[in-house]
């Protein structure tokens, strides 16, 4: 037992566990082709020319707040990755989806110890619970969007985590502060969801901090709060912002109406990691857990239901906005997770209840690896069939492009699971004059596109 424990703690165990993540993401990027509004993206909203230098992103990227969204950053980046091969971006991508898992571990483990077996466990609950995991974690310019902006969220989160939890004093480097500082203010650009919760929970956190004395009023981290905030605004008062994202009547009624269907959406596809959760909670109390892991993991469930119930005011609520809520979900229930399987004592609960608790979240790690294994079968095999679908028909258009053809038909991919970046995305349309087709057709040097 004792040698087991030490390698799940051991820095090789950690090393192995966090290279295979990556190798495995960097498969999925390399079968996951650009889709849809990748396309459309590789052309200027300036002029509507096609984007050849960084000169051009910036003047599509200004065209842009005017016409689309607010999200320059994100956008911004998928124009810069758009001018690189799509190696670029997988690496980057396989890279950015294991660090987001290692900020929940990290911030799960409350800086205490080592164990790879949570970092796996998150992995798993990422893989298993993200709604259109494809779309968040595969699609270049989904990702960008949704699963980069939570890992930008966590990394906002880290040092308010760290302060309250009493482990603030690794941040007393001017350089450090200053690159924060100037970072939040980004952060705060990056999403509507995922910033405006970020910076919530942070002044939550910074505030229990100072009503327990754990730092001055006066601290430096009401910078980053004020940095990410004026990114915030600036994000909304693009003018593209509130035009797109806005629902045109909030009236009462109307308001009632998607209160009842953005809580339908969540019970739809978080009410296992909520169920876990709560029992995880429920086994926390009665094993006593310390106050401050037990506030934390609250305090996750609330950004993650702040995040959920944003898109109340919104026209429109499609899966991959889920991304940030469920990541605050796994991280509120792995947080909970060390505090009830260590044999150390981090609470006041005899050791019959130690033990009693720490078989829940034995048992909810059993029902999440049961889950794993048959989703990861399903979802990588679905990844594979819509990648061979996807060459088949790259086959095809190299056919057309020789024989000189310009108005062309092609066949639909179709995914069978959200594992696939082409679930809940328009690829083709059966309608030759759309702009999915147009961009497509544009990019091969087509004159129309048919899908069929």
């Amino acid at each position: 037992m004792k040698k087991a424990q030490a390698i799940l703690e051991g820095k090789r165990a950690a090393a192995v566990v966090m290279t295979a993540l990556f190798l495995l993401m960097l498969a999925f990027n390399f079968m996951t082709p650009y889709i849809a509004d990748d396309y459309s993206y590789m052309v200027s909203f300036y002029d509507k020319k096609p984007i050849e230098n960084i000169i051009d992103a910036a003047k599509s990227l200004y065209a842009h707040a005017f016409h689309m969204n607010g999200r320059l950053v994100s956008h911004g980046l998928e124009m810069i990755f758009l001018l690189l091969p799509k190696a670029v971006f997988n690496i980057c991508n396989s890279a950015a989806f294991v660090f987001v898992i290692y900020l929940i571990y990290r911030i799960s483990l409350c800086g205490k110890g080592r164990n790879i077996a949570l970092f796996a466990a998150a992995a798993m609950a990422v893989w298993c619970f993200t709604p259109a995991f494809g779309e968040t974690a595969l699609w270049q310019i989904g990702s960008l969007n949704y699963i980069w902006a939570a890992g930008a969220a966590l990394v906002f989160l880290l040092p308010y985590i760290c302060v309250y939890m009493g482990r603030g004093q690794r941040f007393k480097s001017t350089a450090f502060r200053v690159v924060f500082v100037i970072l939040s203010f980004f952060i705060g650009m990056y999403s509507e969801i995922s910033s405006f919760t970020a910076i919530f929970m942070a002044v939550i956190l910074l505030s229990a901090s100072l009503l327990s004395r754990k730092i001055k009023p006066r601290t430096w981290l009401w910078l980053p709060i004020v940095s990410g905030a004026l990114g915030f605004i600036c994000m909304l008062l693009m003018p593209a912002e509130l035009s797109a994202k806005v629902s045109g009547s909030l009236t009462l009624e109307t308001l009632m109406e998607s209160f009842v269907s953005v809580t339908e959406k969540y019970e739809d596809y978080l009410l296992t990691p909520a169920l876990m959760w709560a029992a995880l909670l429920a086994a926390s109390i009665y094993k006593r857990v310390c106050f401050e892991r037990l506030f934390l993991s609250g305090l996750f469930v609330v950004g993650s239901l702040t995040g959920n119930y944003m898109m109340i005011i919104s026209s429109y609520y499609p899966e991959r906005c889920m991304c940030t809520p469920t990541i605050y979900l796994i991280t509120a229930a792995l947080i909970l997770v060390p505090a009830l399987v260590s044999d150390k004592r981090e609470s006041e609960g005899t050791e019959g209840q130690r033990s009693s608790c720490g078989q829940v979240a034995f048992i909810c790690a059993g029902i999440l690896t049961v889950t794993f294994l048959f989703e990861f079968v399903y979802g990588s095999y679905d990844i594979y069939h819509t990648y061979t679908s996807y060459t088949a028909r790259e086959a095809v258009i190299e056919e057309y492009l020789e024989a000189g053809e310009t108005d062309v038909k092609l066949q639909i991919i179709h995914p069978a699971t959200k594992y696939s970046a082409f679930y809940g995305i328009t690829d083709l349309t059966k309608t030759t004059d759309t702009w999915t087709n147009n961009y497509f057709a544009l990019y091969y040097g087509f004159n129309t596109v048919t899908g069929y």
